[in-house]
């Protein structure tokens, strides 16, 4: 069984990862320079997800942000495979080329 960072891959059933991708954001804090936008993710697939986050510009080039990523399953249904709850926290500059 092949296995990335500790976890086994999602194809071990051989079927394809597809499935519905939805995504929305939307302006939660009407702030002239650093309005706060809410984020909700859907993945589907056997390894179905639902992702929350909020995100906030400190300047036109840098921001932050924080996602959770929550599985709709437990596990993948051919190999059992514990699926990850995943916390995610980034600071991003932009930078043109």
């Amino acid at each position: 069984m092949t296995q990335s960072f500790g976890f086994k891959r999602l194809d071990t059933d051989r079927k394809h990862n597809n499935g519905l991708l939805f995504g929305l954001d939307t302006v939660i804090i009407k702030d002239a320079k650093r309005p706060v936008t809410f984020l909700a993710d859907y993945f589907g697939g056997p390894a179905a997800t639902v992702g929350l986050g909020l995100t906030q510009n400190f300047t036109p080039k840098l921001n932050w942000a924080v996602s959770y990523y929550l599985p709709t399953k437990s596990k993948l249904p051919v190999s059992q495979t514990q699926l990850p709850k995943q916390l995610w926290v980034a600071l991003t500059y932009y930078h043109s080329l």
